[in-house]
């Protein structure tokens, strides 16, 4: 949240904010430093395409889990920090970038420089301005479960479904030790099974329990299946006339 916050509430278009997650090692081999592959290109490269640096230039780039990054990218990165430059894929000449830079952990960075993973100098220079948000677990959190789950429900259903009195119930009442990814992941899988009755759709407790695996399916999750129509069925003996009428048709036999 923080991370989104920064680029939104500053004078850089926040348009240009480029999530980026530091582990994905086949996307930072392909776009991390180039801007363009440019002739000649290298095996696996596409002409005249932009690269993280170019399609952030002017706005903010998000690196997502930087304690993950490989040496070689660390390496790139602490280039692109000091000077502002970068060497495309490809080509010959380096070029410059005006990009914010903002970086996320969930490492111990400092532990990391100790243990030789991180590099120190990158560590220093990104120790700008350092956002601590140590958040509780959702145990110690219940006045915020219900909250979130109404949010996470809102999303999924369009503002379709609700959650009855024993789901929000049964809410608070678990301690969500996977904290917020299960309880989003919960939401949404018991979103799904919600069957439309009456009152409109309901989230019920059983939803929640079968979709974090505490509970069986839950019966009413299963509609009725809609009668056939008249004109839809069938004579039961609707085979051996046509049988029938194909063993009698002239040439049949022949």
């Amino acid at each position: 949240m923080p991370s989104r916050s920064i680029p939104t509430c500053s004078a850089a278009p926040p348009q240009l904010a480029c999530p980026r997650c530091c582990w994905d090692r086949a996307a930072q081999a392909r776009n991390w430093s180039s801007a363009r592959s440019t002739p000649p290109c290298p095996a696996g490269a596409t002409a005249d395409r932009p690269g993280l640096i170019e399609t952030a230039h002017g706005g903010t780039l998000f690196l997502d889990e930087i304690g993950e990054k490989q040496p070689t990218m660390q390496v790139k990165l602490l280039r692109f920090l000091n000077d502002g430059s970068y060497q495309p894929v490809g080509a010959r000449a380096p070029r410059e970038a005006d990009v914010r830079i903002v970086a996320a952990t969930h490492h111990d960075l400092a532990a990391a420089v100790t243990e030789g993973s991180f590099r120190e100098d990158l560590f220093y220079r990104l120790k700008g301005v350092v956002l601590r948000t140590p958040t509780p677990p959702l145990a110690e959190r219940a006045a915020d479960v219900p909250l979130l789950a109404s949010l996470f429900l809102r999303r999924t259903s369009q503002g379709r479904t609700s959650f009855s009195p024993d789901a929000l119930n049964w809410l608070t009442g678990r301690s969500w030790p996977g904290n917020v990814r299960e309880l989003r992941a919960a939401v949404e899988c018991a979103a799904v099974r919600a069957v439309p009755g009456a009152a409109g759709t309901v989230v019920t407790a059983a939803n929640l329990s079968f979709a974090v695996g505490d509970g069986p399916f839950p019966v009413e999750s299963v509609a009725a299946p809609a009668p056939l129509k008249a004109s839809k069925r069938k004579s039961p003996h609707w085979n051996a006339a046509a049988s029938s009428r194909r063993s009698n048709a002239p040439g049949a036999g022949s």
